[in-house]
């Protein structure tokens, strides 16, 4: 069994046309060949296969597609398993949020985040401080370069966090999150944990393409960057909007996304495929 997580072919893509690093543009415009033949490759390697996504399920079996002599798709099994969140830790915590703060969360390092914080400070958050000049913006993740470092040295409604040992202190403290995603793989794990504190979401497309949440129910997706705005506006000047999308985004990561339950379904995978190796062996 491979478990693939995300289609690397399919972050590759995104970060060759949208990454705000040249470099990343760059190197993943050259990897990107590569990367496609030998994801086509590992896909008839294993008996099963594992995404986190079905857009990387279907980006896989389209490498596996292109990149085989095989004819027939299903000489493959993608299966999509989704991750999941610790419902325990990742929990809502009375009395602490606070107004006017909006929390983007996330390894800085990684080039996703950093164009996504980047496109947040810079195209979004000037149209929320028109109406909410005193809103403040926090990016709270390790390893953040110099790029997002200057944006709190030229913002003073920008914080800058670096490494927090309790992402709870932050995520339980924020008005709202938002996660303006512009390319990636796989599900965002900023989505979810902000999601299991009850935290309301503003996501991008991107960002919310991966879960199975509705739109206007469980989450907020816009793509513009009036559109985000005018979203987040809307959770920070209607409290029982911001309450009823943080209740019902923790009522679907319970549902689906309790690693309880996605380990049970990991289990059940193992033993299928243990069970059609043993038979063939037995054939």
């Amino acid at each position: 069994m491979w478990d693939s997580v995300d289609c690397i072919s399919l972050l590759f893509e995104g970060a060759s046309r949208n990454s705000s690093n040249a470099f990343v543009r760059l190197i993943t415009r050259f990897e990107l060949p590569r990367t496609r033949r030998f994801e086509g490759f590992l896909v008839h390697q294993f008996e099963r296969v594992l995404a986190t996504s079905p857009q990387d399920k279907r980006a896989l079996y389209e490498l596996g597609d292109q990149y085989s002599r095989a004819s027939n798709p299903e000489a493959y099994n993608v299966t999509v398993l989704p991750n999941g969140v610790d419902l325990e830790y990742f929990s809502p915590i009375p009395n602490q949020r606070e107004s006017d703060i909006i929390i983007f969360t996330g390894k800085l390092s990684y080039h996703a985040n950093q164009t996504a914080a980047t496109y947040l400070a810079d195209d979004i958050m000037p149209h929320i401080w028109e109406r909410r000049p005193q809103t403040k913006l926090q990016l709270v993740g390790k390893d953040p370069p110099a790029a997002i470092r200057r944006l709190a040295e030229r913002e003073t409604h920008i914080e800058v966090s670096g490494y927090v040992p309790d992402m709870r202190n932050y995520l339980c403290r924020a008005s709202l999150a938002i996660a303006p995603l512009v390319y990636g793989a796989g599900i965002q794990n900023k989505v979810l944990e902000a999601m299991a504190c009850g935290i309301p979401v503003a996501a991008s497309s991107q960002a919310a393409s991966a879960l199975g949440a509705i739109p206007g129910r469980d989450v907020l997706v816009a793509d513009e960057p009036q559109e985000i705005a005018a979203a987040a506006l809307q959770l920070l000047d209607d409290p029982h909007l911001n309450t009823h999308i943080g209740e019902n985004g923790r009522a679907y990561v319970e549902r689906h996304h309790d690693w309880n339950s996605i380990a049970a379904q990991l289990e059940n995978i193992y033993r299928e495929t243990i069970g059609n190796l043993d038979s063939i062996h037995t054939n």
